[in-house]
């Protein structure tokens, strides 16, 4: 066979080679940053449905959207790193500042606020709440402690939450603890709500 004559025997693979190399040696594609003016007419609580609270501990769950939303528009370097000495009147430089200011305000005093959290967990009762109100108080704890650095294991979750129930679901300590695999925090709030929805409907038939 004429190799020369064969089409496949023909091409030039050393262009189609380079061009494969340098399509794999090119960095990914970079966001580039809108223009101050479009930036302005985003809604926010678009792109971050969490409004940030001290009293609830979503910090983290806040910067999770707000990660998202400054990658999305290419403007993470404002706050990865503080301003040079030549942009640092430019308008965007005190953007660097808030950030690192609202880190700030929810890590200060770790150990001070991880050892109040710790006491408020832990001696966390029902009392009259009902079990909705309950286990919320139960999640939103941890979660805070999750945000000072210091996160609660979900089967501690689950046994703080048995030990502070109200006597009348004493019987659901019982099913709970026997399971196995042992309930989550979550299948465990569901076992309670279904118990307390029973107590209500037996309630109104006596």
């Amino acid at each position: 066979m004429d190799m020369e004559a064969n089409p496949l025997f023909g091409v030039d693979l050393s262009d189609a080679g380079s061009s494969l190399s340098s399509s794999v040696d090119n960095d990914p594609p970079t966001v580039t940053a809108p223009q101050a003016a479009i930036l302005q007419t985003v809604n926010i609580k678009e792109h971050v449905p969490v409004e940030l609270n001290l009293a609830e501990s979503n910090y983290t769950e806040w910067c999770c959207f707000f990660d998202a939303f400054i990658g999305k528009f290419g403007i993470d370097s404002h706050l990865s790193s503080p301003p040079t000495v030549e942009a640092h009147r430019d308008p965007w430089a005190v953007a660097y500042s808030i950030w690192s200011s609202i880190h700030d305000q929810f890590h200060d005093n770790k150990l001070h606020r991880t050892v109040y959290l710790e006491a408020e967990f832990r001696s966390l009762v029902q009392g009259d709440m009902d079990i909705t109100a309950y286990t919320g108080q139960l999640k939103q704890l941890p979660d805070a402690l999750r945000d000072v650095g210091q996160p609660v294991r979900v089967t501690n979750q689950v046994l703080n939450m048995l030990c502070g129930l109200n006597a009348k679901y004493r019987h659901a300590v019982l099913v709970i603890t026997t399971k196995n695999p042992p309930h989550s925090f979550l299948l465990a709030r569901t076992y309670l709500l279904l118990e307390e929805q029973y107590d209500r409907e037996h309630a109104k038939a006596a």
